[in-house]
């Protein structure tokens, strides 16, 4: 009985590292798992179910998305182009759903991506030689507090960090641009307000 127990549980443990060992040692398959994630959210979607991360989820102080984002917010500063790091910005889907507001799209139209568009451009200006600004670093700020919901503001608790920086070099020269406010949505941190 004993030896057929553990034969059992040791076909158990090889049948669940063969489903989480990738095909190439030391290497994980990212794609099967983007393609799990859309299934599952395919499948909830069918039900009515909202499989992704919470709009208020916390998200971690660290990740390559963030510091990719963050990369691209400089260059977006460093060239004057602000739609180069749009993907730092709040999205307009999660501000419609997270702001209280009587037109909430209108309001990220005319207002927070406007202000994000003026605030790259002004940061352009403010460091001379910014043009040749090389990203190193990003730091997440430490006084991370939660969103108390208010009428005419966020109706949803969400996460807030303020000065939060930008670490980068021009010729050789360390620099360090502070970011005013990052607030959180699904998981990840978004750019509320440079400056």
């Amino acid at each position: 009985m004993r030896g057929r127990v553990f034969r059992y549980a040791g076909m158990l443990v090889a049948l669940a590292l063969s489903a989480c060992t990738p095909e190439k040692p030391g290497e994980a398959d990212i794609g099967d798992a983007r393609a799990d994630g859309a299934r599952t959210a395919d499948a909830a979607q069918d039900v009515g179910v909202d499989a992704g991360t919470a709009d208020d989820a916390m998200p971690e102080a660290t990740s390559a998305d963030l510091t990719n984002r963050a990369r691209h917010l400089l260059e977006a500063i460093a060239k004057s182009s602000p739609d180069l790091g749009l993907d730092m910005l709040f999205p307009r889907d999660g501000y419609i759903g997270a702001r209280d507001a009587p037109d909430p799209a209108k309001l990220w139209d005319v207002k927070l991506k406007p202000a994000y568009e003026a605030q790259v451009k002004r940061a352009t200006k403010r460091t001379k030689g910014m043009d040749r600004a090389v990203f190193v670093s990003f730091e997440l700020g430490r006084s991370v507090s939660r969103i108390v919901p208010k009428k005419k503001e966020w109706k949803t608790p969400l996460w807030r960090v303020k000065r939060s920086s930008i670490t980068f070099t021009i010729d050789g020269k360390a620099h360090r641009m502070e970011i005013a406010e990052l607030v959180a949505w699904r998981g990840n941190w978004y750019l509320a307000k440079l400056r």
